[in-house]
């Protein structure tokens, strides 16, 4: 691997943590906050990265360019596939997210913890963060539409579908994912909730 990403192979430590929410109102603060109790995580001074969502034109950006560079300049065989351009892509995002941390002189490091109450995308996220830890949490489809209702104004029949949409995601992704190292999660805000 190269060693732009030794930080994060040499010792996962460093390796952020992404919350990912099925939708508003699934928890993500809830298990952000929970999160960045312990000593050694710190929470990102982005309220909501929404990183994997725009995802979408990352990808498409990388490919239009590996598209536009003429074969005979092996592109390909010298560097490899667009999924590694990828990788520096995610490698360079997650540094960003890192900056104000990069400031304290003499702290020891801590883990980055990120989080974004959406889903869309989340298929490219192993794209992009391949050395980083993804959880999403889910929530009761009654409870997240109730609350979305009086909080939002959500109306009942869009929120349900939607609802409904992003388990069917997650279910497809949980299946996508099942024989790669990758490491992900899935959580129920009611167990944590109930089992903090």
């Amino acid at each position: 691997m190269n060693s732009a990403f030794s930080r994060f192979d040499r010792d996962s430590q460093f390796a952020p943590i992404f919350i990912l929410g099925t939708m508003p109102r699934s928890g993500t603060n809830f298990l952000y906050n929970l999160i960045c109790l312990h000593l050694d995580c710190r929470g990102c001074f982005i309220g909501e990265d929404f990183l994997v969502s725009r995802s979408d034109l990352l990808i498409k950006y990388v490919d239009s360019l590996y598209q536009q560079w003429p074969p005979r300049w092996k592109v390909r065989e010298t560097i490899g596939s667009p999924n590694l351009l990828c990788q520096y892509i995610g490698y360079s995002l997650i540094e960003f997210l890192n900056l104000p941390a990069s400031d304290l002189s003499g702290s020891p490091p801590k883990r980055l913890v990120t989080k974004t109450p959406r889903i869309r995308n989340i298929e490219h996220f192993f794209t992009l963060f391949p050395h980083a830890y993804l959880l999403i949490i889910i929530r009761d489809g009654r409870s997240v539409i109730e609350s979305g209702v009086k909080s939002f104004n959500w109306l009942y029949e869009d929120s349900i579908r939607e609802w409904a949409d992003t388990a069917q995601t997650v279910l497809d992704f949980q299946h996508d994912m099942q024989n790669t190292n990758h490491k992900f999660l899935i959580v129920r805000y009611e167990d944590i909730y109930n089992e903090t």
